[in-house]
């Protein structure tokens, strides 16, 4: 028995020495072991002193040895604009020091394991040094006892104006036409802008927080390559007797959209950048008037609305070379308004393309409207149209007129148009050298064989879009859309001049390049 206690005893201390002394079980890194998920880390875009969201780079040891990492540091050092957490840990020291986040000491992995390092960013462009691109720049410094290896960070930053208030119940109030769960209109709050808000150009972006209003007898004016930014459950509000000039222009081939005017949401990193629903809408009021010119809208729940009274005389909505992407619910929505529209393309919508209702006088020139959803549930058409409305539960007919010109109306059914005519009002359609996803359908306002309805449209044929699940809605050069249009001289919607005989919808065709 004794000789088995001298035996086992020098083997129990050598453990526990062993297990004591975790120092001598990490060896100093050398070059060869050290691996990277990545060498470049792109972090979201960030509007100016926001912070980005969170990217992770994995650290791999790819020997059979436990390993420490002499230094871990940004090459800014505590002067960079972002903020490493490695390992779980913000530094290598318990209090907060200006190394904390930016230097880091004796990183540990365990022989074939890996660690975690997560990045953020904050930066101010107007301070902070940033390149030509709008970038801000650094590396991350993996020091091994043999050399030093780096991985690559850089954020795109915009610079940015907030619009906001800071009251938490905001004074103005507006009643919509959407319903909650109780049956009850949805009232929404907002505040008017300044006179200092109502000018937006390229020089700094515009971030909108809530409801903003252009109050009556004002006129928000966006120049051209400007861009707006909305935050969650917010909207832009043009009141009665208020103007919306959005004055974006053609941008040159070798610098596509750097003179459109873009409007999106807030959250614009690679998972948010095609989400419907991230913003509420733009809403032109009652007996406001809005002139919008070479825009892209996308990911609101719904792009335009416009409320009109029925009677107008002029366009209360004057939209030319207008792109609508990644609605929620409906790309235009229209009640009892004027609208004309030139080289409109509406894509990606959860209801409709377009909806009208309680009547009102359209014209849409050269549009191509597809009901293409990709975001789960299917859109019910391209377009709705309804001269009707219901008052104290009676339904009230109203006058509607509706002209469509050289357009393709198109998606995944048999029939992409819906009417919902009352008797009492009057209904007048006309599509003229369209191209129509339409059979014959049993109500009398759709036959595609009456000419006082259908003049020289093609119906059912595949409209040869590029790719509809990524907006891309040109056509190619063996189309059926191609030199079938009634032709109007102009530029189609990215500038290409039209010549005779021209296409149908909003692109001249062009031949696709093989795959």
């Amino acid at each position: 028995m004794k000789n088995h206690l001298y035996y086992y005893i020098p083997l129990f201390l050598a453990i526990c020495l062993n297990s004591c002394r975790k120092d001598f079980d990490f060896e100093p890194a050398q070059s060869g072991q050290l691996s990277f998920s990545q060498d470049t880390i792109f972090l979201d875009t960030v509007f100016n002193s926001t912070r980005s969201g969170t990217r992770v780079l994995t650290v791999f040891n790819n020997s059979d040895n436990d390993i420490s990492i002499p230094n871990v540091q940004l090459r800014r050092g505590v002067d960079s604009r972002y903020q490493l957490n490695v390992d779980g840990l913000p530094n290598n020291v318990s209090e907060v020091t200006p190394e904390s986040g930016k230097i880091f000491t004796d990183v540990e992995i365990l022989a074939n394991d890996s660690i975690f390092v997560f990045i953020e960013a904050t930066i101010d462009p107007l301070v902070d040094e940033i390149d030509e691109q709008q970038n801000y720049l650094d590396e991350i410094l993996f020091r091994t006892a043999t050399d030093i290896k780096q991985v690559q960070l850089s954020t795109q930053v915009i610079n940015a104006e907030f619009s906001f208030t800071e009251n938490p119940e905001p004074p103005r109030s507006f009643i919509t036409e959407q319903r909650d769960q109780n049956g009850d209109f949805i009232v929404i709050r907002g505040y008017d802008l300044t006179d200092d808000e109502l000018d937006i150009t390229r020089a700094r972006a515009r971030v909108i927080f809530g409801n903003a209003v252009v109050p009556s007898g004002k006129t928000l004016t966006v120049g051209s390559g400007s861009r707006l930014f909305f935050n969650r459950d917010s909207s832009l509000i043009i009141e009665d007797g208020a103007t919306l000039n959005i004055l974006g222009e053609e941008s040159p081939e070798n610098n596509p959209l750097i003179n459109e005017v873009i409007i999106e949401g807030n959250r614009i990193d690679e998972d948010f950048d095609r989400l419907p629903g991230q913003w509420n809408f733009i809403w032109i009021r009652q007996g406001a008037t809005a002139n919008i010119q070479n825009t892209i809208i996308k990911n609101a729940t719904t792009g335009i609305l416009a409320q009109g009274n029925g009677n107008e005389t002029s366009a209360n909505v004057s939209l030319n070379n207008v792109q609508i992407y990644n609605s929620q619910t409906v790309g235009i929505q229209a009640r009892a308004s004027f609208i004309n529209a030139t080289n409109l393309v509406i894509n990606q919508s959860g209801r409709a393309a377009i909806n009208i209702e309680e009547g009102g006088t359209y014209n849409f020139t050269h549009a191509t409207l597809s009901s293409t959803f990709s975001f789960g549930g299917v859109s019910q058409n391209a377009i709705v149209l309804n001269n009707s409305v219901v008052e104290s539960s009676n339904v009230v007919s109203t006058n509607l007129t509706a002209n469509f010109t050289n357009s393709i109306i198109s998606g995944s059914k048999r029939d992409e148009i819906t009417v919902v005519n009352s008797d009492g009002g009057n209904f007048d359609l006309t599509f003229t050298n369209c191209l129509i996803d339409l059979t014959t359908n049993n109500n009398s306002l759709l036959n595609p064989n009456d000419s006082t309805v259908f003049q020289d449209c093609i119906f059912n044929e595949n409209p040869g879009f590029r790719n509809t699940r990524l907006n891309d809605l040109q056509i190619n050069s063996e189309s059926p859309a191609n030199s079938t249009a009634l032709f109007i001289a102009g530029k189609d919607i990215i500038g290409t001049e039209r010549v005779n005989p021209s296409d149908i919808g909003a692109y001249e065709s062009i031949i696709f390049d093989e795959e």
